[in-house]
């Protein structure tokens, strides 16, 4: 009895290995990709298998390899490129699937990809090959290459779907699951990026996930995890609330008075979007907001208000490929600073900050510096305007140096007839629909009031 039980466990312990996915032996040798050609050709397996892979059907493949800068020239890590192939053919991978940047930093590349033909059975034929190349002529330097071969699935795939359910008033936003099958698991398990507990779920239905916080950078990825084997798991996509003009979430706040300065490093990801927290007291003259002692990152940086208006953004108006921008004579609050990778969009409202950014990588230095105390000539100067025509028929239009934040305009009774808020450097406002006679306008520009009087016709 204890030969025949013994027996059955090593079968099934050889049945999991053979269903396991396969690393061959690590290739330390140093390599140099210069440019689109040569291609570097570097031998995995032969056709006879010698490389003694498990004889089961393979379909997706990941290849990494440490990757430095030799010096010689100007080569950046996002510009390598690999073939995979075997007798059914070759896969492309261009650019890296992950750790690529543009800097010559060095780094950890990582390429993944569908095995040519959609199958890989070594015990049929095992020729498997590399070819190194890079998309831009300039040297740089391979080691450590590993290959990890991974098998077609032999279990059943779990099925769900799932939608982002708002609670704007918590500023919070929950996701509803409905898992449709356990696919042959008898437990799935739905995981997320977000730091919430995953759930468990043994039978299909409705799951609420969640909640999670709502606001710019609040977005959240799902995986339906098969519990028995993780070769079948799902993912069920990323998730974001529509709530508007919500704070996003910070990485750090700054307190600052005039004439003082704050910053934070962090670890820069593909795709990442950073933001700050400032909050600005003391009249000051100016805030500026900059990257420039970050590295590895060709960077843009914006500031907002605290109602998710875009104030300004910049791309290289710092250091090199860093940026910088400075706005003047901000009013006393909390304004948002945030920070990505080159190819970012600052949208005008709702801190609406979106980046297509997917290789860059390295160290982001956030810093916020405000100006000296204003004196009040400077302050009169900051919010002095100009307005035209006076009399007016239709059109009145405000040119300022700073943001117009609010104007209104009473009649002779003191009845308020118009509250707009332009938060533009010029506004023009329709009194078509006004009676005429005199009216009293009431401009406010760095949180200083001034009053004109002009003439409706």
């Amino acid at each position: 009895m204890k030969k025949i039980t013994l027996f059955f466990l090593m079968a099934l312990m050889c049945s999991f290995t053979a269903m396991a996915q396969f690393t061959f032996p690590l290739d330390t040798g140093m390599y140099q990709t210069t440019g689109p050609t040569p291609i570097v050709v570097v031998a995995v397996n032969d056709a006879g298998n010698a490389a003694g892979v498990p004889g089961v059907v393979y379909d997706t493949f990941t290849v990494t390899y440490d990757w430095s800068d030799p010096g010689t020239s100007d080569p950046w890590s996002s510009e390598e490129a690999l073939n995979f192939t075997t007798t059914a053919g070759t896969t492309l991978v261009d650019p890296p699937t992950s750790g690529g940047a543009s800097s010559g930093a060095s780094t950890t590349l990582t390429f993944s990809g569908a095995i040519p033909g959609g199958a890989y059975d070594p015990s049929v034929d095992g020729f498997l090959e590399l070819g190194l190349f890079r998309s831009y002529s300039a040297p740089a330097d391979i080691t450590n290459i590993s290959v990890t071969i991974f098998p077609v699935p032999t279990c059943t795939s779990p099925a769900a779907t799932a939608v982002a359910v708002d609670n704007c008033g918590s500023a919070q936003f929950s996701i509803d699951v409905d898992v449709t099958s356990l696919g042959d698991a008898t437990s799935v398990t739905i995981s997320n990026n977000a730091g919430v507990a995953p759930t468990t779920v043994s039978a299909t239905g409705m799951v609420t996930v969640g909640p999670f916080p709502a606001g710019p950078g609040g977005v959240v990825d799902l995986t339906l995890e098969h519990d028995q084997d993780n070769v079948c798991n799902v993912d069920l996509g990323s998730f974001d609330d529509s709530c508007t003009g919500l704070p996003p979430i910070t990485s750090a706040t700054f307190n600052l008075g005039c004439a003082q300065s704050d910053t934070t490093t962090l670890t820069f990801n593909p795709g990442n979007i950073f933001w700050v927290e400032i909050n600005l007291s003391g009249g000051c003259a100016d805030l500026t907001v900059d990257t420039n002692t970050s590295t590895g990152i060709d960077s843009e940086v914006g500031l907002y208000d605290a109602t998710g208006a875009l104030i300004g953004n910049d791309d290289d108006g710092g250091d090199g490929l860093l940026s910088l921008f400075s706005a003047g004579a901000l009013a006393d609050g909390t304004y948002y600073m945030v920070a990505s990778a080159f190819n970012t969009t600052f949208g005008a409202t709702d801190f609406g900050v979106t980046t297509s950014d997917t290789s860059t990588s390295g160290n982001l230095v956030m810093t916020a510096t405000s100006g000296a105390v204003l004196s009040t000539s400077d302050i009169e100067e900051q919010a002095s305007f100009s307005y035209y025509p006076n009399p007016v028929n239709n059109t009145l239009t405000l040119n300022a140096q700073n943001n117009i934040e609010n104007v209104r305009m009473y009649n002779m009774l003191g009845q308020e007839v118009m509250n707009v808020k332009p938060q533009t450097l010029d506004s023009e406002l329709d009194l078509s629909r006004l009676e005429t006679g005199t009216y009293f306008v009431q401009v406010t520009i760095v949180n200083v009031t001034k009053t004109v009087r002009v003439v409706k016709q």
